[in-house]
C-alpha cells in the first residue's frame, strides 16, 4: 500500500471554489483502479486549510492517479491557481517491503515536499 497526506491552504476568497473543485476531484478518484480511499478535510479553525488523506493499492497506482486528465482538470489548472501553499508526505505500512526502504525512506523519494504556489 501506498498512502500521501497533503495539506493545501486556499487564498482568502477562494474556499468554496476550493470545496467544489475537491469534490468533483474526489468522486472521480473514487473511481479509479487502485485507489482504495481519497477524503478530504477541512480544518475546523482555519476555513482556508484542506488535509487530504490518499491511500492507494501501491506507488504506481498512485503515479497513475497523477496522470488522469481529471488530475489536470482539477488540480493543475484548478487547486494549484488557488491554492498559496501545500506540504504532502508519503507514507507506508511498517510491515510493507523493508528492503525498499533506505534510512527510513522509500529509495527515490524525498521525506517531504514543500511547494508554495501563487
Amino acid at each position: 500500500m501506498f498512502a500521501l497526506a497533503a495539506k493545501y491552504g486556499i487564498h482568502p476568497g477562494y474556499e468554496d471554489q476550493a470545496v467544489e473543485l475537491f469534490t468533483a476531484f474526489t468522486k472521480q478518484t473514487q473511481l479509479e483502479p487502485g485507489n482504495i480511499l481519497y477524503i478530504v478535510h477541512r480544518s475546523s479553525t482555519n476555513p482556508q486549510l484542506f488535509l487530504i488523506y490518499e491511500l492507494y493499492t501501491d506507488k504506481a497506482a498512485f503515479d497513475a492517479h497523477c496522470r488522469y486528465p481529471h488530475f489536470t482538470h482539477y488540480v493543475t489548472q484548478g487547486l494549484q491557481r488557488i491554492c498559496k501553499e501545500r506540504h504532502s508526505e508519503e507514507y507506508y505500512p511498517l510491515e510493507q517491503d523493508k528492503d525498499n526502504l533506505v534510512s527510513g525512506y522509500p529509495q527515490g523519494s524525498d521525506e517531504h515536499d514543500t511547494n508554495p504556489m501563487v
